[in-house]
């Protein structure tokens, strides 16, 4: 099985339902840069869920500090990070505290455990990462680290600090009665 082709698949579905989602709510800019960076990271991680289950000779699955050897234990990790992914994107669409609540601790979780890691790799060595799509394609180098920044930290940066503040409101969007 081509798991790069499966994957794409996977994460064509995805990006088209989320824009279906996003046109439909009228999502300020600040939802579709958080929503975006849920969906990539869903996408990415789309096909190690089933790959880890079926494959015996999967060498295993890394994402941030989410890792996994053969087997079930690559479809528990990377099945809960691709569904949390996956909510993130569709949760950024909401306006509601709840949903402002789950981006924020997304975008927590996101950061502390892929950011955190790939700034103290570019740190000590910033030709040290790579990005690795199973056999078929790895982005090595500064390029990697560049890209990561670009499209997994610096999102969830700025869906932290937008989803926060209402995160974090007493407002619950309800008004009261007058009566």
């Amino acid at each position: 099985m081509n798991w790069a082709l499966f994957g794409l698949s996977v994460t064509a579905a995805l990006f088209a339902l989320w824009l279906i989602s996003a046109v439909r709510a009228r999502a300020p800019w600040q939802a579709i840069v958080v929503g975006l960076a849920f969906v990539l990271v869903a996408g990415v991680n789309s096909a190690a869920p089933v790959r880890g289950l079926i494959d015996p000779n999967y060498i295993g699955y890394a994402f941030g500090v989410f890792t996994a050897e053969k087997g079930v234990a690559v479809t528990i990790v990377a099945g809960g990070v691709f569904v949390s992914a996956a909510a993130g994107a569709f949760a950024a669409l909401r306006r509601g505290r709840p949903a402002k609540t789950v981006v924020a601790l997304l975008c927590v979780v996101f950061l502390g455990t892929v950011g955190a890691p790939l700034l103290t790799g570019a740190i000590a060595d910033i030709d040290g990462n790579s990005i690795q799509f199973g056999e078929y394609l790895t982005i090595p180098g500064a390029l990697s680290t560049a890209l990561l920044f670009a499209l997994v930290v610096f999102p969830f940066a700025a869906g932290l600090l937008w989803a926060a503040p209402a995160a974090l409101s007493r407002e619950t969007g309800l008004r009261a009665r007058n009566s």
